[in-house]
């Protein structure tokens, strides 16, 4: 269950706080170094999350506080979104398998179930994923730091104006 840092931006009715997090290092999160210098860090470095959470310990808005999301929700939506579409792509190779005599006749009705069987699952799997429940929400679980003066990214620039430049030398990074 991850643990995000962040601070409070608005406070809404029902004990709820919407929780402005942003990465504190450039790049990808958890990608190895190598990978992280062909990033272009004008993008990474901007990044936000607004993330709604329970705020138990009455943190006011400007508070640096730790948030605690359970994650058990995200494998349940990879199964109805991913597992179920291909589930369904392995049966319509199965079947058209059967039905082509081992493809080796009749390719377009081949093709044509096997597109028939992907669509049914990828429908399916929606279905499933719309009722799933949302989950457990996120928690404000301790306040780190009182009344953060200066708001997102005070001390940063947020977007790097790069004007259709790949390779993203503008950065200065």
């Amino acid at each position: 269950m991850p643990t995000h840092e962040g601070f409070v931006a608005t406070l809404k009715e029902n004990g709820m706080a919407e929780v402005v997090i942003q990465p504190v290092n450039a790049g990808i999160p958890g990608a190895s170094a190598r990978v992280n210098r062909h990033v272009c860090h004008c993008v990474a470095d901007g990044s936000i999350v607004l993330m709604e959470a329970i705020n138990r310990v009455g943190a006011e808005i400007g508070d640096v506080v730790s948030v605690h999301r359970d994650t058990s929700v995200l494998i349940k939506n990879a199964a109805a979104l991913l597992g179920v579409p291909l589930l369904s792509l392995l049966a319509g190779v199965i079947f058209t398998a059967l039905l082509t005599d081992g493809f080796s006749s009749h390719m377009p009705t081949g093709m044509i179930s096997i597109a028939a069987c992907l669509i049914f699952g990828i429908v399916i799997g929606a279905l499933i994923f719309r009722r799933i429940p949302p989950g457990k929400p996120a928690v404000i679980e301790k306040i780190i730091e009182k009344d953060r003066k200066g708001g997102l990214g005070a001390d940063r620039n947020p977007f790097c104006l790069v004007e259709s430049n790949s390779n993203c030398s503008s950065c200065g990074r």
